[in-house]
């Protein structure tokens, strides 16, 4: 598929973003073994639950600051707060041109999932998760 990074102490964080005009949506975060890398990031709609097996649609953002791994509050230039409303380590994550795995667990319950992403058209991509 594409390069496997074996997870070395990676995060990943789903961050609650309220926009100024109050509509709501979710930012998932990837953190890559590169400590020069920006996050992948991908908006996701309200509801998606990383920690459950299924499926749900996706959109590629523009890679973030590590910064956001830990942060909470206010978006500079008026684009809203951010609120962390959940975490887990990244055990592996395979990267590829259209393409990307992460195996994920959650600290506190230790639940385990593998999601497989692929793009669709453009920044739309699809991702599939089961229960490792």
């Amino acid at each position: 598929m594409g390069k496997s990074q074996r997870g070395k102490g990676q995060s990943s964080v789903v961050l609650r973003h309220r926009l100024p005009d109050g509509s709501v949506h979710l930012d998932w975060m990837i953190e890559r073994s590169d400590a020069a890398a920006g996050l992948i990031s991908f908006r996701v709609d309200v509801g998606v639950d990383l920690s459950k097996a299924g499926g749900f649609a996706a959109e590629r953002i523009g890679d973030h600051r590590r910064d956001y791994l830990t942060y909470e509050g206010a978006v500079s230039g008026g684009r809203g707060e951010v609120e962390r409303i959940a975490e887990f380590g990244v055990l592996e994550l395979v990267e590829s041109v259209g393409g990307l795995r992460v195996d994920l667990e959650r600290g506190t319950s230790g639940v385990r999932m593998r999601w497989t992403g692929e793009q669709e058209i453009g920044p739309r991509w699809k991702f599939v998760g089961v229960v490792c």
